[in-house]
């Protein structure tokens, strides 16, 4: 029997090295969701570039962590991504035919050029942080965080291009990707997180997308699912929503 991973991955700039205010953070959990090796926080340019398959990439991947790197043919791995993994049916529309949308443009959290439908969800749904403030989902187009997903879609094309199911990537065997959003998550995994200690905050967000990759496949019941309607190429952010049973402390 292989072993299961769950990878959570905080996305930095392209050019790590030259902004070290916004650079990859990686943490790995393992089968029953404890932290192995060491969390890392640096760039992630080899892993992007040099591996010519996705065992190659997950291996890298494990490294940067000192996590054993030799995979098995049974192993199996979640990668959780803080990032957006799709853009706006409408706005893709748009730059690629030049058709605009019919609908009228008069709600900024409505704006299909600027969010996705699931995060036009969350904006419905009026989630709070755990301040109590409400969650303002980032847009990829609008919020200047558009590089962190090119790096993030760049990785499912490369290592895991098939749609398995609406914000589901996978590359038929050892991986399957999913975005996560560590903001809608604290509150719920707050005494996790307090057990980790002073770390900094990316590793924090990526240890909370770890978590979400752990739940997506030990206790999906916990997560919000998307619904029929969203478009698969858009994806879906993967958030915590119910009470969990078998997510144990990091400790």
């Amino acid at each position: 029997m292989g072993r299961k991973h769950y990878i959570g991955w905080d996305v930095g700039a392209w050019s790590c090295k030259k902004n070290s205010k916004s650079c990859d953070a990686l943490v790995v959990l393992d089968e029953i969701g404890k932290l192995i090796g060491k969390p890392f926080r640096n760039s992630l340019k080899e892993a992007l570039n040099e591996p010519e398959d996705t065992l190659d990439f997950i291996s890298k991947l494990l490294k940067y962590c000192e996590v054993e790197p030799t995979i098995s043919e049974e192993d199996e791995f979640i990668l959780a991504i803080d990032t957006p993994l799709g853009y706006p049916e409408a706005f893709i529309h748009l730059i690629t035919s030049y058709t605009h949308t019919t609908s009228t443009i008069d709600n900024y959290s409505k704006n299909p050029y600027l969010f996705r439908q699931t995060e036009q969800f969350i904006f419905d749904n009026a989630l709070k942080t755990e301040q109590g403030k409400k969650v303002r989902p980032l847009s990829a187009i609008n919020d200047m965080i558009g590089a962190q997903s090119t790096k993030g879609i760049h990785v499912i094309s490369k290592f895991a291009p098939q749609i398995e199911e609406t914000g589901v990537w996978t590359d038929g065997k050892y991986l399957k990707i999913i975005e996560a959003y560590p903001t809608l998550n604290r509150k719920t995994l707050k005494s996790h997180i307090d057990k980790l200690g002073n770390l900094h905050p990316d590793v924090l967000d990526a240890y909370n997308c770890a978590c979400v990759a752990y739940l997506f496949d030990r206790e999906r019941s916990a997560l919000a699912e998307p619904y029929a309607f969203i478009p698969k190429k858009e994806g879906w952010i993967w958030y915590i929503t119910n009470s969990f049973s078998k997510l144990p402390l990091p400790v």
